[in-house]
């Protein structure tokens, strides 16, 4: 063979074996996330590296055509202490690529008007949903979502009322701080939810990502 030919067998065997290697690797990732990971009790170490593994995942269907697998829709979770809560809400904005505070400029007229409804809301969720046998943290959530989808005047109130029983429950022993930060992160991802998405269902939003019944 001359020294071209070489090179080209050479290439080719090199691309050969990176397939086999690269389908090898696509084979296990796809086995090992057949369902979508819980990044709830995860370490911060564990959770970068399943992200990671999960994006590599990604690329190397993209490369060889394959459906890619839809991950990105997280486990619905529960939680008891704020580190955890924290995590579910940061996978919240992660996955819903918002934030917090997604509002386009609001009058103030508008925002009056979304507080008192975001509020009336507020009082009618508790009634109605408190008395339900659904996970705490879905109840916070929920109530959050329907009060935030009226406006930034909804959102805020539907902040202050919740910090505000969450401070009364600490102040007067009915909960520790933990698990009220542990609340209050419910309370945040309803209001996320409820931001971006202001015709959205409620119900639906908040149990894409939160346990709804025990």
């Amino acid at each position: 063979m001359s020294n071209d030919s070489h090179s080209t067998y050479f290439k080719q065997r090199m691309e050969e074996l990176t397939k086999a290697n690269e389908q090898k690797r696509l084979a296990q990732l796809q086995q090992q996330y057949i369902t979508p990971p819980d990044y709830t009790n995860m370490s911060l170490r564990d959770e970068l590296k399943t992200r990671l593994e999960l994006q590599e995942m990604d690329e190397l269907q993209k490369k060889y055509g394959q459906q890619q697998t839809s991950l990105t829709t997280p486990k619905p979770a529960y939680w008891e202490t704020a580190s955890e809560g924290q995590k579910v809400l940061e996978n919240v904005l992660s996955s819903e690529n918002t934030n917090e505070n997604n509002f386009s400029n609001t009058n103030i007229g508008d925002y009056i008007k979304s507080a008192m409804i975001g509020g009336r809301n507020i009082v009618n969720d508790y009634f109605d949903v408190n008395p339900l046998k659904l996970t705490d943290k879905y109840k916070h959530a929920y109530i959050n979502c329907h009060a935030a989808q009226n406006g930034k005047g909804g959102a805020d109130i539907a902040k202050f009322l919740s910090s505000a029983k969450e401070f009364y429950d600490v102040t007067f022993g009915n909960n520790t701080q933990d698990a009220s930060d542990a609340d209050n992160y419910a309370n945040r991802i309803g209001r996320v939810l409820g931001t971006k998405y202001p015709k959205g269902n409620c119900n639906e939003l908040v149990e894409k990502y939160i346990k709804k019944q025990w």
